[in-house]
């Protein structure tokens, strides 16, 4: 979504099945309950939280005001951001970099100062959504001019971060739903993507460049195409939302399995689950107290992967507005009422800034983790 707040954070949900087919607290209370999960794993002590990495995708309430959201988000452990550009909000003509807001250079001065870390997503493409200049739109992705420009692209964006810390580098968003079952362009990608860590690596020996993919893409629907992808990869990105195709939620304990099965795969790289939700909305079979839950299992399912996951990002702090779900659904282009009482209700507390019990829950796991 071109829109500011979209910029700070990731704004990419499970849209490829459509393509292709308690009492609240108050802000205030202190005296919280600790909700049991429902599930059969058993009652663990929490594992410190050592080199482990979390991330929260810190957006707004109601007021607009996003310096008490980050700040509440830093009190409540962040380690790290989720930034999410798009490379023809930058290169506005062939070669020309003339971005309306430098959103690279106001994330370096601003989560420097603050101590917080950045995963940085280039959107090249963002889900069903391409994002190459007008002038490449159409082009597939092994053309050499692709590879060329967007190589010119990075050095310009690297350039703009001197001062944050990275933690990875996404070389675009949930590819999987984009390249579908479409094999020549699977193979395009992979020659265009393998370019651009090449290109990274000869500057930045360090940086880990990884590309982001559906847990669903990752584990079921395209396993062999990304893993061929990810042997060129330093890190293995996911996004993680739990849900059927109709967008209900699945059983919040499936994310034992889905945790084990995932470092399973790739056993001998780091995986960063970039994006983590969970939606409340009752419409979905959800409620305040499962997605709770969820937040519980994602901890406790990391604890026992802590060697191999190193990083969860959980998606949002606040759910957003009426006027946001429209947006989003109109970019898109999916005008279904499931879809949008999901993005509805996927923060960890309500717009108007009172919390849910998910937030609270991921307060108190975290805090018991020593975030």
């Amino acid at each position: 979504m071109k829109n500011t707040t979209a910029l700070i954070f990731p704004i990419s949900f499970i849209i490829a099945a459509v393509i292709a087919c308690g009492v609240e607290p108050s802000p205030g209370q202190e005296t919280i309950t600790t909700h049991k999960p429902t599930s059969t794993q058993p009652e663990v002590d929490a594992r410190p939280r050592d080199d482990r990495l979390l991330g929260i995708d810190v957006n707004e309430t109601d007021d607009g005001d996003f310096e008490k959201a980050f700040a509440l988000a830093m009190d409540s452990g962040l380690d790290f951001v989720s930034l999410t550009i798009y490379w023809d909000d930058f290169e506005t003509a062939p070669g020309v970099f003339a971005p309306e807001t430098n959103w690279l250079e106001i994330a370096d001065s601003y989560y420097s100062a603050a101590g917080i870390r950045v995963a940085l997503v280039i959107a090249v493409v963002d889900t069903s959504v391409i994002h190459t200049p007008d002038d490449l739109r159409g082009l597939a992705f092994d053309e050499p001019v692709m590879a060329e420009r967007f190589n010119s692209f990075l050095d310009y964006a690297l350039a703009q971060l001197t001062s944050v810390e990275l933690i990875s580098i996404s070389i675009g968003n949930e590819i999987d739903a984009f390249l579908g079952s479409d094999q020549a362009a699977w193979e395009a990608y992979q020659t265009f993507y393998t370019s651009a860590v090449d290109h990274i690596h000869a500057s930045h020996p360090d940086y880990r460049v990884g590309v982001k993919s559906m847990f669903d893409g990752l584990t079921h629907g395209h396993v062999s195409e990304l893993d061929r992808i990810n042997q060129h990869s330093d890190v293995i990105l996911v996004t993680y939302y739990p849900l059927h195709s109709d967008f209900s939620v699945r059983p919040a304990s499936t994310v034992f399995a889905d945790f084990e099965l995932v470092t399973q795969l790739y056993p001998s790289k780091p995986v960063y689950f970039l994006e983590t939700g969970y939606p409340s909305s009752k419409e979905l079979g959800s409620s305040e107290l499962a997605q709770a839950e969820f937040v519980q299992n994602v901890f406790r399912a990391w604890d026992q992967h802590a060697t191999g996951i190193k990083a969860v990002n959980f998606t949002w702090l606040h759910d957003i507005t009426p006027s946001d779900v429209k947006k989003y659904s109109r970019y898109y282009g999916i005008n279904n009422p499931s879809f949008r009482a999901y993005l509805a209700t996927l923060g960890l507390r309500h717009s108007d800034g009172t919390d849910k019990d998910a937030f609270i829950q991921l307060q108190q796991e975290a805090a018991a983790r020593e975030w």
